[in-house]
């Protein structure tokens, strides 16, 4: 695969082809990856890659806990 400059723009824009007009089913990307040795790489890769998404961003807020019965709630 030969990329048109050394960016990661072009790096993305080469694996994922056509991704800002939203037509990509989700199987699309389980075959279309890109690795990174180091987290902030990938940190910064997905930040580049979610801004060519369309559409209106929606952050989503979890919590990683699970309250039972009985559990004492904070």
């Amino acid at each position: 695969m030969l990329m048109p400059e050394n960016t990661i723009d072009s790096l993305i824009n080469t694996i994922y082809p056509g991704i800002a007009n939203g037509d990509k089913d989700d199987h699309y990307f389980l075959h279309h990856t890109i690795l990174s040795a180091k987290n902030d790489a990938v940190s910064d890769l997905n930040s580049a890659i979610l801004t060519k998404f369309p559409g209106e961003e929606l952050v989503a807020l979890s919590i990683d806990k699970v309250v039972g019965e009985g559990a004492p709630q904070t």
